[in-house]
């Protein structure tokens, strides 16, 4: 399964209608793949779980919605080892312009 693949089905429940996935790498080595009207970030190989559940859940408060983009879910999604092999974590996010 490719990437883009592998987004488009994640990003199904999110954003039914879909669309062509587009790809770009980050100069911090995250890679942003946007579809539709949602985003998937695969953060760098870096990142720390507990800390990016703990910005994901910062950010998903309800009472700074006036200040922060909200995350479409505050979950963490480990990307499969066969569509990154660095096992990178995810975050699903709303298309913003």
């Amino acid at each position: 399964m490719t990437v883009e693949a592998w987004v488009r089905a994640l990003l199904a429940g999110f954003d039914p209608a879909g669309g062509e996935v587009s790809v770009r790498q980050t100069s911090s080595d995250a890679v942003i793949a946007r579809c539709g009207e949602a985003v998937v970030k695969l953060h760098r190989p870096q990142t720390d779980p507990a800390a990016l559940t703990a910005r994901l859940q910062l950010a998903s408060d309800r009472r700074l919605a006036a200040v922060m983009v909200a995350p479409l879910t505050a979950k963490v999604i480990p990307v499969p080892a066969d569509i990154d092999p660095v096992r990178r974590l995810a975050s699903v996010w709303p298309r913003c312009e």
